[in-house]
C-alpha cells in the first residue's frame, strides 16, 4: 500500500497528466479536448467491462487455447 503523499508523488509524475498539460499549455489542444479525449476513453472501457461481464464463461478446455508452450 501507498501512503498519501507517495500516491501525490506518483500523480504529479503521471505522463498523462503531463502530456494534457503540456499540450494545452502550448496550444496543441484545448482543456475541452483533453475531457473528450478522456470521456472517450471512459466509455471505451466501460463498454469493454459491459461486454465481458455480458459474456458466457469460457469453457474449462479452452484454457490451453492459443498458449506458446507445448503441452504433449
Amino acid at each position: 500500500y501507498r501512503t498519501a503523499e507517495q500516491s501525490a508523488a506518483y500523480r504529479e509524475h503521471d505522463p498523462l497528466t503531463w502530456f494534457a498539460t503540456q499540450a494545452v499549455e502550448r496550444g496543441l489542444l484545448t482543456r475541452e479536448d483533453i475531457d473528450a479525449a478522456d470521456h472517450r476513453a471512459v466509455s471505451t472501457m466501460d463498454a469493454a467491462v459491459a461486454y465481458g461481464e455480458a459474456s458466457p464463461h469460457p469453457r474449462p478446455e479452452d484454457a490451453l487455447t492459443d498458449v506458446y508452450v507445448s503441452y504433449a
